[in-house]
């Protein structure tokens, strides 16, 4: 028997339930759940993958129906809309299932790498990590018996893997190894580790479409000095490290107990990695070109994620201090950031304890792991559930009042993480006004009018409504 991956504790009895076949899908801010909190399913993140089709396709742990003590791997898509599809199995009754990581790979369609094993015993194939290919959607896996890394380390299962645009599979693993490719070494000991000293994980990898690949990670070394988040590139040829690495110098020093935030720019270069400070405030940190760009959110924030649409856009994502979940959008280019979105809780949960996100060029996709509260259906139990978040618009208003007696002008501007939204509909009361191709509108206010403050709400087709207010005084 080799070590055991850390997700979870071996002969822990789970009663055997089942999903739902499919959930029908909400407006953004509705929640779905994915996963059943009575299987003993993994508390971790959920890994997912997107492919061309603007399907989400998220990979899940779960007890086996037939003998909770073993592990099924599941497989759910997810569509553009929000509609969750029926689950299917990618591998079932393994004796143990680590971390896994899923990724739309243009060979063969849809391929999970999972750390863990198939039987009890040494020797037989997937002992190690392996991999299972779906060409179909995954609506049916192929398992390879060859493993794609050995080793106790590549026993526990991938953090995060990425196809770069060469096709090259990068995986990373325990005590912060990167494997390229699939073909096992003799011992995923012998992987150069990126963590110099004791000791590193959470990590992420972020592959650009100039062939880059990035990772991030958290350090926990002994001293000040080696511990918090770090990141550094990745040798496209090997996989191991190219050049030194760096530390985020205002990050806090705290395990994020989640991949640590990194997405590579889409259309536009830059690689982002975010962060709360030691106080839960949060940055944005461009390890290309250096710029840190603090988000103004406040303190006490955790749970950081990061995801980049098709447009050079990108959505961040995070737990606030109030235990709730909140997200806002990029411009393009990332120099920019939207107003701020709060996501209503998902009802009958509590705790959020991961937090993982994928964008779609109009919304973006959360999953989370939440807390089923006693009593909910139909377990006690942590569950991932999803949503969807659309971007928010910022209506600025000026003057701020104007004067009852010889009345005035009141102009409002509409934007879109900076940039003007034309076509969206300002009402202030029974009035409306729809913004011009710079964002702007204007409303006068004839002499006379009753004092009083005028909220006004800007709003359009695929974002969430913005208020601001005026006084006639």
């Amino acid at each position: 028997m080799h070590a055991m991956p850390p997700a979870r504790a071996r002969g822990a009895r789970r009663s055997a339930a089942v999903l739902p076949a499919s959930a029908a899908a909400g407006p953004p801010g509705t929640w779905t759940r994915l996963t059943d909190p009575a299987t003993g399913g993994t508390t971790e993140w959920s890994s997912f993958a997107r492919t061309g089709d603007g399907v989400l396709h998220v990979a899940w742990r779960r007890g086996n129906v037939a003998d909770p003590n073993r592990d099924d791997l599941v497989h759910t898509p997810v569509a553009p809309n929000g509609a969750a599809a029926a689950s299917t199995p990618i591998v079932t009754s393994w004796g143990i299932i680590g971390r896994s990581a899923i990724v739309a790979d243009p060979a063969v369609g849809l391929r999970v790498l999972v750390g863990g094993q198939a039987t009890t015993t040494t020797g037989a194939p997937n002992e190690w990590l392996s991999t299972a290919t779906s060409a179909d959607g995954g609506a049916t896996w192929a398992l390879s018996a060859a493993d794609v890394a050995r080793g106790v380390l590549a026993n526990e299962g991938p953090t995060a893997a990425v196809v770069d645009p060469t096709g090259a599979v990068f995986s990373v693993f325990g005590a912060v190894r990167v494997h390229r490719g699939l073909v096992a070494p003799a011992d995923s000991e012998t992987i150069p580790s990126f963590q110099a000293r004791c000791c590193g994980g959470y990590a992420n990898l972020a592959a650009t479409e100039s062939g880059q690949v990035w990772l991030a990670w958290h350090s926990a070394g002994n001293d000040a000095a080696s511990r918090g988040i770090l990141y550094q590139a990745v040798d496209p040829a090997t996989g191991g490290p190219s050049g030194a690495s760096a530390r985020a110098a205002r990050a806090t020093r705290e395990p994020p107990r989640q991949p640590v935030a990194l997405a590579a720019l889409r259309t536009r270069p830059g690689v982002l990695l975010a962060y709360p400070t030691p106080a839960g405030r949060l940055e944005v940190l461009d390890v290309v070109s250096g710029a840190v760009r603090p988000q103004g959110a406040g303190r006490g924030n955790s749970k950081v994620a990061l995801a980049a649409d098709g447009t050079g856009r990108a959505w961040l994502a995070w737990r606030t201090r109030d235990g709730r979940i909140a997200a806002r959008r990029s411009n393009v280019g990332a120099t920019a950031w939207g107003a701020i979105v709060r996501v209503p809780p998902a009802r009958g949960t509590s705790t959020v304890s991961t937090l993982v996100a994928s964008a779609q060029d109009d919304r973006l996709d959360l999953v989370a792991q939440l807390q089923v509260l006693r009593g909910s259906s139909p377990d006690t139990g942590t569950a991932a559930w999803h949503t969807q978040v659309r971007p928010g618009l910022t209506l600025v208003v000026a003057p701020s009042s104007v004067r009852s007696a010889t009345g005035g002008v009141v102009r409002f501007r509409v934007l879109d993480a900076g940039d003007p939204v034309a076509g969206a509909r300002v009402r202030v009361g029974s009035r409306t006004r729809v913004t011009d191709a710079a964002g702007r509108a204007s409303l006068a206010i004839s002499d006379g009018a009753p004092a009083g403050v005028r909220a006004a709400t800007a709003s359009r087709s695929g974002y969430v409504p913005a208020v601001g207010s005026f006084r006639v005084r």
